[in-house]
Parts: C-alpha cells; structure tokens; sequence
C-alpha cells in the first residue's frame, strides 16, 4: 500500500485504521473530541463522517434526523434511508449544521478546520467556529451536504487546506420542495391558500396582519399580528427560496398581484429580494423586517412558527410534514399558486393538483432539471455544467447573470468531477395560462436542488465513498426499481433527479452516473 501525500498526513493514520483495525491509538484526534464521541454523541463512532445542508437530512438519514429545535443533530442513518441503504453494514453520522458550514467544515475554512470536532448537540445550540465540527471519525471530513453550490473560495479554500485530496468534487444530489408553513390558529381554514403576491409581500415584511390576506372565498382572515420566521444560519433552504422569491416577486407584485405575461414568465421584472445563502440579506435592501425572527436549521424555523401564534415560515417539505402532525397542530403548510382560487387538493385537476400539492410530495419519483433554459431577460443557458462555481450576485437584480464563474486548473484539476445546476434552472415552474380549473404552475413552484460535496483523492474507503456520493444515481436501491429507500420519491418531498448531463468547458456533454462518481472518488 502506498500514498501520495506526505507520510505525517493525519488522515493517512485512518486510512490505515480504517485497513487494519487491530492497529490503535494512532487517530489524530483531540481529547475533547474523543470524549464527545464517546459520551455526548447519540450514535456510534462512524466509518464515514459528513454533515452540512438540513433541507435532505430526511432524505439520507430518514427518521433519526431530527425534525425539531431540541433535538440532536446528530444521527445516523435509519433503515430506508438513502444513506443507510446504499452502505447497510457501515457506521455513519450526519451532522445538521447548515449548508454554508457544512462546505466550511469540508473546506477547512473559519477555523473549521477538524471534523471530528463535536456536533452541537442540538438546534437550540449554535455551531461554533473551531470549536464545533461533525463528530467525524478524522481530521478531514469524508463529504458535506450543501443546497447552495460552491463558490470559486470554497474551491480555493479546499486547495489551500486540504491539498492532500486533490480538490473538492461536486454532484447534484436530488431536489427538495420548500414549503411555506403558518400557524393559524383562529382562521377556520385547513389549508392556507396564498398568491405569489402575498408570499412576497408576507416575506417582504409589506403584509404585516393576518387581516390583509384574503381567503379563497375573497374574505379577509381574523385580524392578528404576522410575524416571519427565517433561517439565522448559512442555509441552501435561504438559497432555495430566495431564488424562488427573487425569480417572481417584482416591485409590482409587492404592491399587488400580476397578471401573466407570459407562458413560463408570470413576473417579468427585476426583484427586490436577493439571491442568498444567508436570508437576513435576502430581505429587500437587505433589512430585516420589524416583525422577522431568526432561528437555526429548518427544525429550529418549524419549532418556532409551531410556538408562535400567527408565524410565517419556510422549511424543507418533509420538515413541514413532520410539524403538521398532532404534535404540531396549529401549523398549515401553504398552499402557493399566483391564483388564490386554485384548490390543489381538490381533486378535479389531478395531474395539476398532484404536482402542486402543498408539501411538494408529488407522485413522481424525479425531477427534471431542464437541459437548456432562458432567463428573465430571454438569454439561453444549458440548465447544468461542469468546471463552474457559482457566480456572484449581479448588483442590478440581485441573482446570478449568465454563466457560472470557470474553474481553473488549480481549482478543479481533474475534469468534471465538479457538477452544477444554474440557479435560474429551477426558480420556477413552467407557468400554465388555460387550464383547469385555472391557469397556474405546472407544479410546485419553490424547490432547492441539493448537492453532496467530496474529496477527489485519498478517501479513507473508496468504494465505500462511491457507493454513498453515488447513491442518488443508484437506480437499484430506489423503490420504483425495487429498492428498499423510502425517503426519497413519492410523498417525500424529495425527489430523484433525472438523468443530467452537463456541459463542459471543452464542449459536448457529460452524463452523471455511477460512473463518473467513481472517477472522481479516489
């Protein structure tokens, strides 16, 4: 056996641990992530280790992620879940921390720079820099989970702070509604049925009573107090809906609503809202509303609205179908559609009301990212490439414009192993004019593509690596197909992704597979 990296490589003592598990005591690891492990973790110590993104947590950890403020963070995968059923017989851990700390700690970025340091226990304590990590079984993280994807600093920090791997490899992953939920006690309604118009305006900080929303019969709700709830921490779910909010919600739409102009269009104009990870940006000018209130992870913003007469919120569909049990009775997941009239569980329009279901949880087992799509502003891009990173926000509206920022040789060494989604694939649905019962999306509006996130070179387990990056791609495990995972496809909120393929820089295209996740994990 030999390794490229250097021989005092901490990681190279795992590798070794991880081949020969007689040898001991040669983890390099500190005491007080050791005795975390050993005392405070609720699960085992772990082969493979990673963390990152809340919004699929549900997806690759099923019922042991948890879906509330005071629970742990940490969990191992369950039996249905993603991540369990592509590595069954190996120990693993997942750590909610966000997306944006998630790429940290993979990046070795603001102090992040030891896995293995503890999880936070719970979504009530916050994620400290250099003090926290993913209670992962070595220095280096084995992956990260991330709704957001990586900027061209993550690529730079990633070549800085862990050279030993090569580089950062990407891949799209699958995609997770996000769903709008309130608490509304007092409205007499099951279902609350929102306009874009008013979502903006509610997100905005514009509507600010529930007495300004109108119900489907035209009535106004019983006059209370709105108070918004959205995400404190770094969060692909803030990057998901603010894409979304920033994509149809124009100065216009914040007075009243619009009519649609166009067939995939509705809401033609610059946006107020920006495109963020980090929503106390997003807000329009960048201020946060005086009704707004902060929490961290999507259990945090479903605790919150669940203990808050009135709130607001947006989490990960499945989150919104965990706090719509008994537990958490007085919240409602939204109904959103640019027509108040527009009843999607009705029943009379299935292929519609299926799609657009409140929660996202179509009957479809995947989602389509469109090959070719055309911005606000009529340009033309392929909806995925290779060798990008995301692009900074255009000042003027508030999104990325045109292409994702190349990747240079140093940032991205090995060829598309580095996967991405344009943002402006997934903004929106296609917008229906004729239909019936009325014009509308096609289906659900507001989705977040999630992405996992690895080394390119000397991971512990290879083929253990593949099987886990490469599960979303693993046909035979989906239920379908007659796999055992159930936390993926229909009514999940998550869905498979189909099959993509990208375009390089050299040209042509790139197809995501198996295949190509195992040429890009060594």
């Amino acid at each position: 056996m030999s390794f490229a990296a250097n021989a005092n490589d901490p990681s190279i003592f795992l590798h070794l641990c991880r081949g020969f598990p007689v040898l001991t005591i040669t983890f390099k690891r500190s005491a007080m992530a050791m005795m975390a492990a050993a005392f405070l973790s609720p699960v085992a110590m772990a082969d493979i280790g990673g963390g990152g993104a809340t919004l699929p947590a549900k997806a690759y950890s099923g019922s042991s992620a948890s879906s509330t403020a005071n629970g742990p963070r940490l969990s191992a995968p369950a039996p249905g879940s993603l991540f369990y059923e592509a590595l069954p017989f190996t120990t693993q851990s997942y750590c909610q921390t966000g997306s944006g700390t998630g790429r940290s700690v993979l990046a070795g970025t603001n102090g992040n720079t030891d896995a293995s340091r503890p999880c936070p226990a719970t979504f009530t304590d916050a994620f400290v820099n250099g003090t926290n990590g993913f209670s992962a079984p070595s220095i280096d993280a084995d992956y990260a989970a991330s709704d957001a994807p990586a900027g061209t600093g993550d690529f730079n920090a990633f070549i800085t702070n862990k050279a030993s791997h090569e580089q950062m490899t990407q891949f799209p992953s699958i995609a997770g509604s996000i769903s709008v939920i309130a608490n509304t006690p007092g409205t007499g309604l099951s279902t609350v049925y929102l306009t874009e118009a008013e979502v903006c305006n509610v997100f905005a900080g514009k509507i600010t009573n529930w007495s300004q929303l109108a119900k489907p019969n035209g009535t106004a709700y019983q006059g209370k107090p709105i108070k918004l709830v959205y995400r404190s921490d770094s969060s692909g779910t803030s990057f998901g809906f603010s894409n979304h909010l920033n994509w149809v919600c124009s100065d216009a739409a914040l007075a009243q609503t619009l009519a649609p102009v166009a067939s995939t269009l509705p809401f033609p104009v610059a946006s107020n809202f920006s495109v963020q990870s980090t929503f106390a940006s997003a807000f329009p000018g960048g201020v946060v509303p005086a009704n707004a209130i902060a929490a961290s992870g999507n259990p945090g913003v479903a605790s919150v609205v669940d203990a808050t007469d009135g709130a607001f919120g947006y989490v990960e569909a499945a989150n919104a179908v965990a706090i719509g049990s008994t537990t958490f009775k007085p919240v409602q997941i939204a109904a959103v559609d640019t027509a108040a009239e527009l009843n999607p569980l009705d029943g009379t329009d299935t292929a519609r009301n299926t799609a657009l279901y409140s929660s996202g949880t179509s009957n479809k087992i995947a989602f389509t990212v469109p090959k070719t799509f055309s911005d606000k502003d009529g340009n033309t891009y392929n909806g995925t490439y290779t060798d990008r990173a995301l692009q900074s926000n255009n000042a003027s509206f508030g999104r990325p414009i045109g292409l994702p920022t190349a990747l240079n040789t140093t940032q991205a060494p090995n060829h598309n192993c580095v996967f991405i989604v344009h943002p402006g694939a997934y903004a929106t649905s296609p917008y229906v004019t004729a239909g019936s019962p009325t014009s509308g999306y096609s289906s659900y509006p507001i989705v977040a593509v999630t992405y996992l996130l690895g080394n390119y070179a000397l991971n512990g387990s290879a083929d253990d690596m593949r099987a886990l990056l490469g599960s979303p791609y693993n046909f035979a495990l989906r239920s379908n197909q007659g796999g055992s995972v159930n936390t993926v496809g229909a009514k999940t909120g998550f869905a498979y992704l189909t099959a993509i393929q990208a375009k390089p820089l050299s040209g042509g295209l790139v197809t995501l597979d198996q295949a190509r996740v195992d040429a890009c994990t060594n």
